[in-house]
């Protein structure tokens, strides 16, 4: 049973490492009129075990929207966070900051930790 959870860690981290992947599954379904601009977020290095990050601007119909997201899996935990706002405005919270918090939450939960 072990081989399995591995596998399906191993197909989340290959999943979170491809930009089109996280576009197709968690950007496109906003129905936007294109992607302006797209950066990488850096220094996640501590965060979980792997993670990624993508800062996206979306056009909605002559609105500009920025499009924070955030994946990363710690153990057998895999996380996916979004932060939309528009854009010219900081977002209510750094998502940077939730998913240092989540990822702080979820250490005790883990099997091994229980």
């Amino acid at each position: 049973t072990g081989l399995v959870l591995e596998d399906e860690q191993d197909e989340f981290d290959t999943s979170i490492s491809q930009t089109d992947f996280l576009v197709e599954k968690y950007v496109d379904p906003f129905e936007h009129n294109g992607i302006l601009e797209q950066e990488e977020i850096v220094d996640l290095n501590d965060l979980g075990d792997i993670a990624v990050g993508y800062r996206f601007l979306l056009d909605m119909e002559g609105v500009e929207l920025r499009l924070d997201l955030i994946a990363f899996r710690r153990d057998i935990a895999g996380v996916v966070i979004l932060i939309g706002y528009a854009d010219g405005f900081p977002a209510a919270v750094p998502i940077r900051d939730l998913a240092y918090i989540l990822d702080q939450r979820i250490l005790p939960t883990l099997p091994d930790n229980l």
